[in-house]
């Protein structure tokens, strides 16, 4: 039989299970950040194996290095980093050149400055060699710290603002298909240009109904016509 020093299990059950929990938090909170570091390694290596492959097909499908196309945000909508994603039926051959205009307050008086510092940009947006962060830093040698609104919403909508931009500024149907045969070659640019044809379709099917939708209204009031006639 137990002495009445000796100790009775159930005294201190609770006392081992506090010790053994914290323990094991500890043990699963250092558990958890080696495998983050694990994940971050992994992660570091598996972009330096994407920059490494290259050949021919990577170049040319890599395309402008944007955040633009598809990334489960909407035309015109605010993404994580309150940048709107610019609708590509706004941007036409000279929409560039009003946003750039409009951040420096020039005015039509100083439209050659405007049109100047718009072709800069848009090569600077336009150089496929150049990831994300390294147009930024073009980006802002070009417009100033100041304009860093103007530079996120280049930035994340840099693919459609280089290729709509082509696009519109193509001076005729031959130029025009060469430039829709080099985003078709490259992904994200195709992108561009498949939701660019979607939008011109529904904006035809709009323009169909409207116009149905009118005739019929007009056949209408015809007959209406005749009947009061009668």
């Amino acid at each position: 039989a137990p002495g009445e020093g000796d100790a009775v299990p159930g005294d201190t059950l609770d006392d081992d299970i506090g010790v053994a929990v914290e323990f094991e938090e500890e043990e699963e909170e250092d558990g958890d950040n080696e495998v983050d570091e694990v994940l971050e390694a992994s992660d570091v290596d598996d972009e330096d194996d994407d920059g490494a492959g290259g050949g021919e097909d990577a170049a040319q499908g890599r395309g402008v290095q944007g955040m633009d196309v598809d990334d489960g945000e909407e035309d015109g909508g605010a993404g994580a980093d309150g940048a709107a994603l610019v609708k590509a039926s706004d941007i036409d051959a000279y929409w560039l050149q009003r946003e750039i205009a409009h951040a420096f307050g020039y005015t039509d008086a100083e439209a050659s400055e405007s049109s100047t510092l718009a072709d800069e940009v848009l090569q600077a947006l336009a150089a496929e060699t150049e990831d994300e962060r390294a147009c930024e830093n073009r980006l802002v040698l070009l417009l100033d710290y100041d304009k860093f609104d103007l530079i996120k919403k280049l930035l994340k909508s840099r693919t459609r603002v280089v290729w709509c931009t082509r696009l519109a500024r193509a001076q005729d149907d031959t130029e025009k298909a060469a430039v829709m045969e080099q985003m078709t070659a490259r992904p994200e640019a195709a992108a561009v240009l498949d939701s660019m044809q979607q939008s011109g379709e529904r904006a035809s099917a709009r323009v169909r109904q409207t116009a149905m939708e009118a005739k019929i209204r007009d056949e209408a009031r015809r007959l209406r016509g005749e009947v009061a006639a009668d």
